[in-house]
């Protein structure tokens, strides 16, 4: 866990990956233990199952070498994988000096899904400048170590009935109740809400400076709008996350002593573990949802959000960077998380919203979301891999 997990998994690939370099942290025992950990998912896999004979499906950063682990053991196994979070552009990608390891492993299989087709396009660029390989990108396909690798978008979606269900039962109204006994939620006023792990790639403290602006720049937003940020603690092991947390709790300090009053409160953090009928309780009866990752492969929240929107309808903000706003951007009221003015503007602008506007908007992101749910997701990646296997019997 120390070295592969928390170390080359969370300290190298992932900071890697959302672009953020300075954040990287290499030592030669994290990727000791990463290939070795990777080697013992792959033994484990060749001990229960014939890989000949079967479809084995990796998932997220976690496996980048698993697959080539696999395939030197079952060389006919059909190996496929699913990037959960961004792939970067070759110049960061190259910062990692494991590079052509963790590129050569990712290539022993034969379906590689991303979430976008940019993530598609910039991992196809750092084969091309990496490997001795044949990238075809207008058909996302690789010719490499004698085998075609194909290379795929699949937006990942979510279960949208379970959280239209889980928005209207009895025990959402039950938690909702419970919520508002346990904390200063508003009696007036709309509630911004911001649900996070509390990940430094999430950007929870430049979301915390936009609304600090939005108070004291629009008076009339005190005491009518309260934002609710519903927290998870997240690698805590590891110092950056712990920077992030201090950083966090001395941000909501300052602004609930800086506009609270006797009878309000700007910031309500919740980090206590919520049941997901609580959850689907917050975000029903919040009036904006606020989704400014700095970076996010895709970010679910933000579809959540919109499904759990069964009554009046509210406003997704959302971040430019997050992998979502290709879908529900057009829809969403769109920040950059780094402009801390033109940020707090948005929120007031989602305040002031009519609600014709409100739900017409809020109408097209449950089209979106809905058409496109975790059970699309899953049919297009298992037809991309019925497809090529059907290709394979028959050559």
């Amino acid at each position: 866990m120390r070295n592969y997990y928390y170390g080359y998994s969370n300290q190298v690939l992932w900071p890697l990956c959302h672009s953020d370099t300075a954040k990287v942290t290499q030592e030669a025992r994290y990727w000791r233990q990463y290939r070795e950990t990777n080697r013992q998912f792959a033994d484990a896999i060749v001990e229960r199952t014939d890989p000949s004979n079967a479809v084995v499906w990796f998932q997220d950063y976690h496996f980048a070498l698993a697959p080539r682990y696999v395939r030197e053991q079952s060389s006919d196994a059909f190996c496929m994988q699913f990037w959960h979070i961004p792939w970067p552009s070759w110049d960061v990608f190259q910062s990692c000096p494991q590079y052509e390891a963790l590129l050569d492993g990712l290539l022993a299989n034969d379906l590689l899904g991303f979430h976008l087709d940019r993530y598609c396009r910039n991992f196809l660029d750092c084969v091309a400048q990496t490997l001795d390989a044949d990238v075809d990108r207008t058909r996302g396909h690789i010719d490499y170590d004698g085998r075609t690798i194909r290379v795929s978008a699949f937006p990942l979606g979510i279960d949208t009935e379970e959280r239209r269900t889980l928005a209207e039962s009895d025990e959402a109204d039950e938690q909702w109740r419970s919520l508002r006994e346990t904390y200063p939620l508003p009696n007036e006023g709309g509630i911004l809400l911001g649900v996070d792990r509390l990940d430094y790639t999430k950007g929870i403290e430049q979301r915390l400076a936009a609304l600090e602006h939005l108070w004291e720049w629009y008076p009339s937003c005190r005491e009518q709008l309260t934002y609710v940020q519903k927290v998870t603690e997240s690698r805590s092991q590891i110092d950056e996350y712990q920077r992030v947390q201090a950083n966090v709790e001395e941000q909501v300090e300052r602004i609930n002593d800086r506009f609270g009053t006797p009878t309000w409160q700007p910031v309500v953090s919740i980090d206590d573990h919520l049941p997901q009928s609580a959850l689907a309780a917050l975000y029903r009866e919040s009036d904006i949802c606020l989704v400014s990752s700095l970076r996010d492969g895709m970010n679910l929240v933000a579809k959540e959000f919109v499904a759990s929107q069964i009554a009046e309808p509210g406003v997704l903000v959302l971040s430019e960077l997050v992998g979502a706003h290709e879908e529900l951007g057009e829809s969403a009221l769109t920040v950059h998380p780094n402009d801390t003015e033109a940020f707090a503007t948005t929120v007031e602008q989602a305040r002031t919203m009519d609600q014709s506007e409100r739900s017409d908007r809020m109408r097209r992101l449950r089209a979106q979301v809905e058409t496109n749910d975790i059970e699309r997701w899953k049919r297009d990646v298992l037809r991309s891999a019925s497809e090529m296997l059907t290709q394979r019997e028959n050559v």
